[in-house]
């Protein structure tokens, strides 16, 4: 199973993701996931300024000290229920977060079914969430009306797929959402890290969002035009990709000989193309190991060197709904707090994702008007 490439490479997934999520590449609608981005981005749903209002609210506010890592990973996974699922209750979130952190935690895995593992564990996570899934989408082909309220998941899905089985929906489901969790989630805590770190980008990212929220009235939501304004704080959201690649990289099997920086590299091998090496070559960029948002700026990088959503026909297709989430909670939190590490020198761990070692605490500083 794959998808070719010109240059003689399939790509495959290692044997833990074919397990817990059958075809899982092919499940990854890139129509359905442009289709889903466009309607965010053209109708940003109150659902969503009100999931992060909401968190915020619930865990920083009035919180001298929070740990970012469990924030972003239960705002994404909130995030994405609310906006994809259409679910706004939070118990109901609450009972599928549970089973998908299994689910989750076990996709890096060795293949190892035993009771107590990981892998194991996953299994029978994604056999409790596929339940879930089934059981929702027969409601919603049931209870369907033009009036009703609908994510934008359950909305696609039934357009693109009506006389789908809903075994095969609830698969398609399950990967859909596993795209967007840890990847993003990741990505937001990195962010933060950065921010509470660097005092003179968080500066330039408060500049600029501060203007973009003068020019709105009190409690009125953000636009696509206003996240197309926040250039600098998306070239800081770049240059922590760059560093820190939520994504390490993807697995391919070579499907004819060929021949790469003079080594011979024979049809039926197995390669990984790893991010972290391709964002740190200095023929790309100079002075690799600074952090440097001005590298995005001007006429762009070299075509395929920097590649946290991969490149080509095959970009991630969640790449503007990722860009939309971080850049609306680096909105959020800029305007409200000044932050501040509890561990200056807190490591990065990177078994099964990147992620700070003690899940980076930070201490909140809200601004005056709060």
């Amino acid at each position: 199973m794959g998808e070719e490439y010109s240059i003689g490479l399939v790509f495959v997934w290692p044997p833990a993701l074919l397990l817990l999520v059958v075809e899982i590449q092919t499940q990854i609608d890139k129509q359905f996931s442009l289709l889903a981005v466009d309607d965010w981005t053209r109708n940003p749903p109150e659902v969503a300024r009100g999931n992060y209002r909401l968190h915020l609210k619930t865990h920083w506010v009035g919180q001298q000290v929070v740990e970012v890592h469990p924030f972003a990973k239960d705002l994404t996974f909130a995030l994405a229920c609310r906006l994809l699922l259409g679910i706004d209750d939070e118990e109901a979130i609450a009972q599928l977060q549970k089973p998908f952190g299994h689910f989750s935690a076990g996709l890096l895995s060795l293949p190892i079914d035993l009771p107590g593992t990981n892998f194991r564990r996953a299994i029978k996570a994604a056999k409790e969430l596929r339940k879930e899934f089934e059981v929702m989408i027969k409601r919603w082909k049931r209870d369907r009306s033009p009036s009703q309220s609908q994510g934008i998941l359950s909305q696609h899905l039934l357009e693109l797929n009506e006389e789908g089985q809903e075994s095969d929906m609830a698969t398609r489901i399950l990967a859909l959402i596993s795209a967007s969790y840890d990847n993003v989630s990741t990505a937001m805590t990195f962010v933060v890290k950065y921010l509470a770190e660097m005092p003179n980008v968080y500066d330039a990212v408060l500049r600029e969002q501060s203007e973009i929220a003068k020019a709105k009235e009190v409690d009125e939501p953000l636009n696509w035009d206003d996240i197309q304004k926040m250039r600098y704080s998306w070239n800081v959201a770049s240059e922590v990709l760059r560093l820190h690649p939520p994504a390490n990289g993807a697995f391919r099997e070579v499907i004819t000989n060929f021949t790469y920086a003079g080594f011979l590299i024979p049809k039926g091998w197995k390669l990984h193309w790893n991010a972290f090496a391709t964002h740190k070559s200095p023929e790309y960029f100079p002075d690799a190991g600074k952090f440097d948002p001005s590298r995005f700026e001007g006429n762009g990088l070299v075509p395929y060197s920097y590649v946290p959503f991969g490149g080509g026909a095959h970009m991630c297709p969640g790449k503007e709904y990722a860009r939309i989430a971080i850049l609306v909670l680096m909105h959020n939190v800029v305007t409200k707090f000044k932050l501040q590490k509890v561990f200056p020198d807190e490591k990065v761990i990177g078994l099964p994702v990147l992620r700070p070692a003690k899940g980076l605490p930070i201490h909140l500083y809200p601004h005056q008007q709060l």
